[in-house]
């Protein structure tokens, strides 16, 4: 019977892959909520990080990772936005790399003052349980 709903949504390809979500992230984005994606149903998020393409500026500038409306920094905490590289972050356990429903992640720039400068690449590497 239809319901008009649709299922959990979220990419899932039909091979057995490692997946991934990015988000280009700004200066812009302080104090805001960045939707980077949607975890489908059953994903084991397996790593995550930011490219930092350009340097923030402006303050103290940290970037957390994780579930909207939930552990706002379960993938990422605190990371430092301050030099240009790949950061790598150890947030990751056992209560937050894992869910059987779908689950929307956002990244949170966040500083001390006015940034004014900065850019840089969120990503989340998951594979899918019981395929």
């Amino acid at each position: 019977m239809a319901t008009n709903t649709a299922g959990d949504v979220g990419q899932v390809y039909p091979q057995n892959m490692v997946h991934y979500l990015a988000k280009t992230i700004s200066y812009t984005d302080d104090d805001a909520t960045v939707t980077v994606g949607t975890l489908p149903p059953n994903a084991v998020v397996i790593d995550a990080g930011v490219v930092v393409t350009t340097a923030f500026s402006g303050g103290t500038v940290v970037l957390d990772v994780g579930v909207i409306g939930g552990d706002t920094d379960a993938y990422i905490s605190a990371a430092s936005l301050e030099t240009a590289g790949r950061i790598e972050d150890t947030a990751l356990n056992a209560n937050d790399d894992y869910s059987t429903s779908a689950i929307q992640v956002g990244a949170y720039v966040t500083s001390n003052s006015t940034i004014t400068a900065g850019s840089g690449v969120v990503y989340i590497e998951y594979i899918l349980a019981d395929r």
